[in-house]
């Protein structure tokens, strides 16, 4: 299991050697067992690379993109990966900021948008989703000394979110009296936080807890409150792209069928602490398996 306290620190350097790069640079994308046999497709799909399903993310929102040695992964790259290979395609990730993703698949620069993306009406205008894969919501991470102890208290305060997320619709439809403080990153809003610029961060529940997992200085907390939203994800093509959006459906139906979508999810968004709990009790097990076996 991945050690996601080293994760915003590797992630934070990734984000920086990819903004230095440039925003669309290639990354492929590593997936940690593949399964799905690369048969190819009897309908033909044509991709913006020959050879590739190239997609676009934002890869600085843990467990879903992330930077780990110098590649993109996590959830999505892990069934994007699966996707790929299903289509007998290599997967490329094209990292960017996410307010960038929806606009790259819509004007055909990738063939996928991946980034933890929220289904909604004005998205639909501009792209085709996949079927649901996961689903998730918006809460709140304040400072643990914060005066902030209900979504109430979020009155006239100053928010961060991330730009052209569900996080930033809510707050700026929800609290129209709140000063909404608007970063091209979730960890910038979060950094934001702990240096008291802000008083609040709305953000992804996933996120949230990989965000607070990995603050060893323990500044952060969720607020301890019912999530702000109920929400799916999901991918997004090019409108009218029926083929490519057959095909992602159908993998992640053979995934939902197969255990390997679940898989994959635990894999991500097992904490630290809960990979040791698991490895500690399959030692002991094992271990009382061998006495009975004696």
């Amino acid at each position: 299991m991945k050690k996601f306290k080293s994760i915003i620190s590797a992630t934070l350097a990734g984000v920086i050697l990819m903004s230095m790069i440039g925003c669309g640079q290639s990354e492929p994308a590593q997936p940690s067992s593949p399964t799905a046999g690369g048969e190819t497709p009897a309908v033909e799909i044509k991709t913006a690379v020959d050879g590739k399903l190239t997609w676009a993310t934002s890869a600085d929102f843990p467990p879903y993109e992330f930077i780990e040695n110098e590649q993109v992964v996590g959830i999505d790259a892990d069934v994007m990966a699966y996707v790929a290979e299903k289509l007998g395609l290599e997967s490329s990730a094209e990292n960017m900021d996410f307010s960038s993703v929806i606009t790259a698949v819509s004007s055909g620069k990738t063939d996928v948008a991946a980034s933890g993306i929220t289904v909604n009406e004005d998205r639909k205008q501009s792209v085709d989703f996949s079927d649901p894969y996961v689903s998730t919501s918006q809460v709140v991470i304040v400072r643990f000394d914060s005066p902030i102890k209900t979504v109430e208290d979020l009155a006239g305060k100053n928010i961060g979110v991330q730009l052209n997320t569900t996080g930033d619709e809510y707050v700026t439809q929800n609290y129209t009296d709140a000063t909404v403080e608007r970063y091209g990153k979730g960890f910038e809003a979060i950094e934001a936080l702990k240096q008291l610029k802000i008083d609040a961060v709305v953000i992804d529940g996933d996120t949230a807890d990989k965000f607070i997992e990995a603050d060893t200085s323990g500044d952060i907390v969720k607020l301890d409150a019912d999530p702000l939203t109920v929400e799916e994800y999901a991918f997004a093509v090019q409108k009218g792209n029926t083929a490519l959006l057959d095909a992602i459906n159908s993998a992640l139906a053979e995934m939902k069928e197969n255990g390997k979508l679940d898989e994959i999810i635990a894999k991500y968004k097992t904490s630290e602490e809960e990979a040791a709990e698991t490895g500690a009790e399959a030692e002991t097990e094992a271990a009382e398996a061998a006495t009975d076996a004696a």
